[in-house]
């Protein structure tokens, strides 16, 4: 729930491994953060399938 949380308060950067240091870019980022997210919807009828995971 905390990274939901963080997310939808645009702090999603606060997710990200802080070994990644600055080598990391932003849009691949958030495109991670979200896909995992969402795959771990509560309700799994609202969870993407593989194939929607690869359009994203």
């Amino acid at each position: 729930m905390k990274a939901w949380k963080l997310w939808k308060e645009g702090a999603g950067l606060k997710l990200m491994d802080t070994t990644l240091g600055i080598s990391f870019n932003m849009d691949q980022l958030s495109r991670c953060v979200r896909a995992g997210l969402l795959c771990v919807e509560d309700n799994a009828a609202n969870r993407p399938t593989c194939q929607m995971q690869y359009l994203c």
